[in-house]
């Protein structure tokens, strides 16, 4: 009898022993699994932390993704260009608006969401600041452009002559002009014709676009036998030509601006977008025709 307790001690002892073993070893590849997948999350972290790191508000999620630009259409591939290499820096989409720089001033003034703002004049930042809708540290001059004068490719224009007697309106049916109630191209074309006293030659005869890229289209399209566009706009399409250069001292200069609309929950986001515009976009606006202030 007493060998046979002794036998049975020794089975249960072998078998706390073995349950020992086996949990031992279960442990240990359960510590091995947390360890590779810990190595494993630090490796990703780094590859994460090797770009360029978004400005703080959009690290902090303070920020409503994405920030929203409105820009005149005169600066539409500057400001594409500039928001896509934004976005391939931060990480932060960047959704656009273009229209005639009166249209979105309007817009942004009727509560439309916007964080940026670039106008082909003056008139309507002061409109915005006037509401105090701007942040007053963060407007500047971007860029400059000039007037011209565009045709249809291959059509045949006589030389123009930018002097009060000359005969502008003859043998023309439509020039095609920015409406210069909200289109500052149109504001800046109105100020030529009356400079000249061409108003009352040209009665009839021009076509009011919405902003300058219908006015660019207008006369590729060969609706109208002449435009008057921003030099930029121009060099953008191969259905027009340049025939005349409009001197400068028959309008206001041309300057375009970038303004920070007030956006406190993304100041971060929308400054750093602001300077890109001043800073790396310089070499843009020019790239696009446009001069530097």
């Amino acid at each position: 009898m007493a060998w046979d307790m002794l036998i049975a001690q020794s089975i249960r002892a072998a078998s706390v022993r073995a349950h020992c073993q086996t949990g031992w070893i279960n442990m240990k590849h359960h510590l091995q699994s947390l360890c590779i997948a810990s190595v494993v999350i630090l490796l990703l972290g780094a590859t994460a932390c090797s770009k360029s790191q978004p400005p703080e508000d959009v690290q902090s999620g303070k920020v409503n993704l994405p920030l929203h630009v409105h820009a005149a259409a005169g600066a539409r591939l500057v400001t594409d260009d500039i928001c896509d290499r934004y976005t391939q820096l931060t990480g932060v989409s960047v959704e656009r608006n273009y229209a005639s720089s009166g249209t979105l001033a309007r817009q942004i003034a009727a509560g439309a969401q916007a964080d940026l703002f670039v106008s082909a004049n003056k008139q309507w930042i002061d409109f915005l600041n006037e509401k105090q809708l701007l942040d007053k540290t963060a407007i500047a001059v971007a860029a400059k452009n000039a007037l011209v004068v565009i045709a249809p490719k291959d059509a045949q224009v006589a030389p123009l002559h930018f002097v009060a007697d000359y005969d502008i309106g003859a043998g023309i049916d439509h020039i095609a002009v920015g409406d210069p109630a909200y289109v500052p191209v149109g504001k800046y074309t109105d100020q030529v014709f009356k400079n000249l006293s061409w108003k009352d030659k040209l009665d009839g005869k021009l076509i009011l676009a919405k902003d300058v890229s219908s006015v660019l289209n207008y006369v590729a399209l060969g609706e109208c036998q002449l435009g008057v566009v921003y030099r930029s706009e121009a060099l953008i399409s191969d259905k027009v030509k340049i025939v005349a250069d409009v001197p400068e001292a028959l309008h206001a200069p041309i300057v375009f601006y970038v303004a920070a609309v007030k956006s406190a929950s993304a100041a971060n986001s929308v400054r750093r977008l602001y300077e890109s515009f001043l800073n790396d976009g310089q070499a843009v606006f020019k790239k696009y025709g446009f001069s530097l202030p």
